[in-house]
């Protein structure tokens, strides 16, 4: 039996810091009691984080999440009962459909580079039309790509 959470640690260039949300997605066996698995077969938790390796940390933090995650169910396994597993996803370069977006790690260590680069992009990316302009090209290009990152089973990775 498998469940599946997401965490989101979300790191684009409009994001200026982590968030972190825990999504439950009801299986379909989910109301099968913990007795009636077969031998073979034992119930995980699957949680998704979302990061981007642009810096800053996020690959480190979504480790530090699996870890924790981890020692929790080690040492606290009246709370988390399940094993847990961590799928660390850098979702701009995995599913990313095209330049700029599937680009943004080699794009972010140019901007970090040439500093005037990087100060233009966050104070166009502030303004109201730097705003809008970002959440139509995500809605129009990646949302679907997006969905079938955390759509989908990453036992089947």
């Amino acid at each position: 039996m498998h469940r599946v959470c997401a965490v989101l640690l979300a790191a684009a260039a409009a994001v200026a810091s982590p968030a972190l949300a825990f999504v439950p997605a009801p299986s379909a066996s989910s109301a099968r009691s913990r007795t009636s698995l077969s031998a073979g077969e034992e119930e995980t938790c699957t949680i998704q984080v979302l990061m981007s390796d642009t810096g800053g940390g996020h690959r480190a933090s979504a480790n530090a999440l699996r870890d924790a995650f981890n020692v929790l169910h080690e040492t606290e396994p009246a709370q988390f009962p399940l094993p847990i597993h961590c799928d660390i996803v850098d979702i701009y370069t995995d599913y990313g459909p095209f330049f700029p977006f599937n680009q943004y790690v080699p794009l972010y260590k140019i901007m970090a580079e040439y500093s005037f680069l990087w100060k233009w992009f966050y104070e166009f990316g502030a303004t109201p039309l730097g705003l809008w302009m970002n959440e139509l090209a995500l809605e129009t290009f990646c949302f679907e790509p997006f969905k079938q990152c955390m759509t989908r089973n990453p036992m089947d990775v």
